[in-house]
């Protein structure tokens, strides 16, 4: 859906149930640029798309940001082992910070801030991560040496 600017909206606020396990079907990106994220043909065309529905379908996500020592440790352990995953760099568009932002909600509504790196392993969250060395050989043993 196209939304003019300045342009009013009405929408459904989601109230969690208590008790209740939390399932989403779609996020919600807002752009400041026309495009359409709907088009399976996009994905091929936008690398920023084809990274969102990397991040939905890839087995194993690794969110680190450019200050982190302990995400390049993690990344350089992992890429010894040639073990198969996504990174996606938070500070390389708000994007990405966004999106993390929403998987982190998700799993928990009163999460405020995480330490990096974060894990999405096949569809699940791993946060905080208090042994990186320990995390990337766990890693590398479940998902292991790629043909490349």
């Amino acid at each position: 859906m196209n939304i003019a600017p300045h342009e009013k909206l009405y929408a459904i606020t989601l109230i969690p149930l208590k008790g209740v396990a939390a399932s989403y079907e779609h996020i919600l990106v807002v752009n400041d640029r026309d495009e359409s994220i709907i088009a399976e043909d996009n994905y091929a065309s936008d690398p920023e798309l084809k990274d969102f529905k990397t991040l939905l379908n890839h087995p194993l996500v690794i969110f680190t940001n450019n200050d982190c020592t302990r995400c390049q440790t993690m990344v350089a352990l992992l890429n010894q082992k040639h073990t198969e995953y996504k990174l996606i760099n938070v500070d390389e568009l708000k994007r990405y910070h966004d999106a993390l932002e929403i998987l982190l909600q998700i799993e928990d509504d009163t999460m405020r801030s995480v330490k990096l790196p974060v894990v999405r392993k096949k569809g699940e969250m791993i946060y905080p991560i208090w042994n990186v060395k320990k995390m990337a050989k766990d890693l590398s043993e479940e998902f292991p040496v790629t043909s490349h």
